[in-house]
């Protein structure tokens, strides 16, 4: 697939652009002990389970439903805390030099996603979002991603999806698009590394060269001119 002003790349948020690891786990412990009690929480199940929205994570887990709405109001008052991944900046500046409108496909719900998005920097580089609490079923299922894709006005096959979770490559190979595996993410390099993926990355450097790689050279009045709204409106 050459890269061109008629492809996008859609990335996953918790995992692969910020490291949101150690906020979370902090977060799911303390809502775990207020809402379950002592013990060691499933934090192994709950990461494996990133990209779902919240609420399908805690039903599929078993956990009183009743955390939500307190991992939320915790996780808000932490988001400061939470770093961009080192070289995220500079591959989002480069697909939005290619011409290539960037797309991001996260379970947090909309109020968060904006929320660390703007602090972190982020936003203006995404022209549609679709976030947990949209109308659409989470990861695996490829509704969200097919609807962003719809937004950005190119086909699922010519658009790359990049996570760090089975689920975003399960969410992106239902959709038939190109996916891209990360590995310094939430799931480990193995189960990363043999997921199925088309390619895998241990970098944001090996995401510049693949795109580089893939380049074709887009003339200025070919470039998309395209919304920062989210698919949402």
């Amino acid at each position: 697939m050459n890269l061109s002003h008629r492809n996008a790349v859609v990335f996953d948020l918790d995992g692969v652009l910020i490291d949101s690891r150690l906020q979370m786990e902090f977060v799911f412990r303390e809502c775990y002990r207020q809402f379950v009690g002592d013990g060691e929480p499933p934090l192994r199940e709950f990461f494996q389970r990133m990209g779902m929205p919240l609420p399908e994570i805690l039903c599929d887990l078993g956990l009183p439903s009743d955390m939500l709405q307190t991992y939320r109001k915790l996780s808000r008052q932490l988001y400061r805390q939470i770093p961009v991944v080192s070289g995220a900046y500079s591959t989002l500046n480069l697909i939005t030099t290619m011409g290539l409108p960037i797309g991001l496909m996260t379970g947090k719900d909309r109020e968060r996603t904006v929320e660390i998005l703007s602090h972190c920097g982020l936003k203006h580089f995404f022209s549609a979002i679709v976030c947990g609490d949209d109308a659409y079923p989470g990861k695996p299922a490829p509704d969200g991603l097919l609807a962003l894709t719809a937004h950005l006005g190119v086909s699922p096959e010519r658009t790359m999806i990049i996570g760090d979770s089975v689920l975003d490559v399960h969410c992106g190979l239902a959709a038939g698009a190109l996916t891209g595996a990360v590995t310094w993410g939430f799931e480990s390099k193995e189960r990363m590394s043999s997921c199925g993926a088309h390619y895998c990355f241990s970098s944001f450097d090996e995401v510049d060269s693949w795109l580089l790689s893939m380049a074709v050279p887009i003339q200025a009045d070919t470039t998309l001119a395209y919304s920062q709204t989210g698919v949402r409106e």
